[in-house]
């Protein structure tokens, strides 16, 4: 896969900050509800309120076919993969503060970047 112009390429990396900013406003969000609920309740309610949100946005725009899937299992999986880290990420926010579980989540992050920048060195010496 070849990158694209290095106007693309900085757009990607503001969406990769706002993914992370994003991440952030999460957790900080996961801590505060975490304490107040159970995790069960919290997962849940969570969900309901995404589906619902996507549910308005996307029904209109593209009917009843956004329902359909050829490959119902890998959807089965993803769920199921999606809640084991969201409980994960609940469990682990009761037991230590937000700044550790976002240390550790942004020198994962950072090692990702890193990756990414050295990628792109890669990609521009092989196209001259």
């Amino acid at each position: 896969m070849r990158a694209g112009a290095p106007g693309q390429r900085l757009a990607g990396i503001a969406l990769v900050l706002c993914s992370v900013i994003s991440f952030v406003a999460l957790d900080t969000s996961t801590k505060w509800v975490s304490a107040s609920m159970p995790l069960l309740m919290a997962l849940f309610l969570r969900y309901l309120v995404q589906s619902l949100i996507a549910t308005v946005t996307l029904l209109p725009l593209r009917g009843r076919t956004m329902l359909r899937t050829s490959h119902p299992r890998f959807h089965l999986v993803r769920g199921l993969l999606l809640i084991l880290s969201s409980s994960l990420a609940f469990v682990s926010l009761s037991l230590m503060p937000v700044g550790g579980m976002l240390l550790i989540a942004a020198s994962g992050v950072g090692a990702a970047l890193h990756g990414a920048r050295a990628s792109m060195l890669a990609m521009e010496a092989t196209e001259h």
